[in-house]
């Protein structure tokens, strides 16, 4: 695979090839299961011999989408963008009508923004979609990403669909190609024209500025780009991407890891620092997902630093999240059957299909706050979305963020993150509960699950205490930041201006002093720092958010200023003891309590 560039090769999407398979709508009971009965999205295993469901369940609420159902929210008030190779194709029953229920009509229909195709740089040609079998069409897919992301599950007859309802059902969907021309093996081509014209249109709104904004960019393609910041003719996509993202913090950009195995870093765009990389899971002999899918990327990424024009190798945790990426039933197109409506694709597998879970997961949240806190203006802000999604996460079997105990008895971690799934698997029930309670006054005392955004000057340190209840706890503290990339407009490219180096503490307090540090995440090269820690009941704890200079600062002119973060912090009942647990060296603290480090048992 070549760099990424004018005209270079890029990847399609980051699809396994299990989704070639199509087959027609199934309404015979299978099984004892009658598949039209599904309301949500299938993930399961299809025998494409015996053609019958061997085993399936409704995906949706692997990521705990029902606590967002239930509480009225599927999506309404937001908009989602899909940018990738090819078109959503709209003919789908999936996008006919909505599902019968739902209190509330669909949101704005698709939206074709169509990059200007080029045979050359000199040389334009218009979309038509019967006539241009290179730029402009429409992709299977991209049809299936939408239908995970925003599918209603009715057809023209008003009976559910095999796939049902998508995690935002009523979110509006626009669509977005930056191809200009396609290869046999499913790749494609860009120019820096086509990628420009729709992601600017979804960050900035276009001629329509603020209101016409995306709240969620979903982007199920990608390239080789283990540092973020692949050059080539001094343009990076990938930096450009994090550029708009840092210019307008409403816009939430999700982007998929990539399909090139745990020995690979995170491919561009999602190996970017403004995003939310999301990599993929497979489920275990129990159809649980918790395992790290095998053809998920997640090698330790690169990190490029601006300020000396040095790469270091291997040295970040670039996977934000994670969700179900392998068994799903989705809606399909087939060129070489452009009429037919009802056509699925099964077994269907990749990081393109956990993308746009968390993509439609984060449009329930953004529904939810635009309803319940439409004055609190940081609750839209990625950074926030980011460290919510994060504080909630739920760990999968073998997690580890590299947390140990150092020569002072203090759990550290220079990782932060898991390599292959992040924080873990998105669970949108607990991360619904951190978002409710954002901090409005004081930042002691608070609540078990919460959520702060605030700005720190360099050298300074944020403290907040928390007000525990007698049981013990699983305390999870999520936090983030941007790296302060702008997007250049005159230039059509991104500048790297400043990357400041925060880093996360959790504390044995002592009345209101903070005495004893018990643990600690310093990733020098990251914009995230997380902490999952079991701690024992009947003790005050808190934590602090401390601005320790920066990592690199082009202009040499932030030193002194301030930097904007979000954290996020998930506390629950622990029903029984961990797989590993570390003692805090002391004498006094080992005859208080211990402090579990977080393992997920398999």
């Amino acid at each position: 695979m070549s760099k990424p560039g004018f005209n270079r090769l890029l990847m399609l999407g980051w699809c396994l090839l299990a989704l070639t398979t199509v087959l027609p709508v199934v309404t015979t009971t299978i099984h004892g299961q009658t598949l039209t009965g599904y309301d949500d999205i299938i993930s399961g295993e299809y025998d494409t011999v015996a053609n019958q469901l061997v085993w399936g369940q409704e995906a949706n609420n692997l990521i705990g989408t029902s606590a967002l159902y239930g509480m009225g929210f599927y999506g309404a008030s937001t908009m989602i963008a899909n940018v990738e190779g090819g078109l959503v194709w709209d003919g789908h029953d999936v996008f006919e009508t909505r599902r019968d229920g739902i209190p509330v009509s669909l949101g704005p229909g698709i939206t074709f923004t169509v990059s200007p195709s080029t045979l050359n740089d000199n040389a334009s040609i218009p979309y038509d979609p019967q006539n241009a079998p290179g730029a402009g069409q429409y992709s299977g897919h991209a049809t299936a990403v939408a239908a995970m992301m925003t599918g209603v599950g009715l057809d023209g007859n008003g009976n559910l669909t095999v796939l049902g309802t998508g995690i935002a059902p009523l979110a509006g969907i626009q669509s977005g190609a930056i191809a200009t021309s396609w290869n046999e093996d499913g790749s494609f081509e860009i120019t820096k024209q086509s990628f420009l014209v729709p992601y600017l249109q979804y960050f900035t709104g276009g001629t329509l500025g603020a209101s016409g904004r995306a709240d969620v960019i979903n982007s199920s393609w990608g390239y080789t780009d283990p540092s973020g910041r692949t050059q080539d003719g001094g343009t990076s996509f990938t930096g450009i991407l994090d550029g708009l993202a840092h210019d307008n913090p409403t816009v939430a950009f999700v982007a998929a890891a990539g399909n090139d195995g745990p020995g690979a870093a995170p491919g561009g765009p999602a190996s970017g620092f403004n995003g939310i990389s999301v990599g993929a899971l497979d489920y275990d002999a129990n159809h649980n997902y918790t395992l790290p899918a095998g053809f998920t990327s997640g090698a330790p990424a690169d990190f490029y630093n601006p300020a000396t024009g040095q790469t270091i190798s291997g040295v970040r945790a670039a996977v934000d999240l994670a969700a179900p990426g392998t068994g799903m039933i989705l809606a399909a197109y087939d060129p070489d059957n452009p009429s037919a409506t009802d056509l699925y694709y099964v077994n269907a597998a990749g990081s393109s299909f956990a993308a746009p879970m968390v993509s439609g997961g984060i449009a329930l949240l953004k529904d939810m706050a635009k309803n319940t806190m439409p004055d609190n203006a940081s609750a839209q802000d990625t950074r926030v979305i980011k460290a919510v999604l994060m504080a909630g996460a739920t760990k999968t079997t073998g997690w580890n963020n590299g947390q140990h105990v150092n020569g002072s008895g203090v759990i550290e971690t220079t990782q932060s993150l898991d390599y292959q799934v992040g924080a873990g698997l998105v669970n949108l029930a607990q991360s619904a509960v951190v978002y409710q309670n954002p901090v409005t006054g004081s930042r002691t005392g608070l609540g078990l699950n919460g959520w702060d955004m605030a700005q720190l000057g360099n050298g300074d340190s944020m403290n907040y205490t928390l007000a525990l209840s007698g049981s013990d706890i699983e305390l999870t503290i999520a936090l983030t930041w941007f790296s302060n990339t702008i997007y250049d407009a005159a230039n059509e490219t991104y500048q790297d201006i400043s990357l400041s180096n925060f880093n996360l503490s959790v504390w044995l307090m002592d009345g209101d002093t903070f005495a004893t540090m018990l643990a600690e995440s310093d990733s020098l090269y990251n914009n995230t720092e997380l902490l999952s820690l079991d701690l024992a009941g009947g003790l005050t704890y808190g934590f602090k958010v401390s601005f320790d200079g920066m990592v690199y600062d082009i202009n040499g002119d932030l030193g002194g200023q301030t930097d904007t973060y979000a954290v996020a912090w998930s506390a629950q009942a622990i029903p029984e003891p961990s797989a590993w647990c570390y003692l805090i060296a002391g004498a006094l603290l080992l005859a208080l309590f211990q402090s579990r480090v977080r393992r997920v048992k398999a």
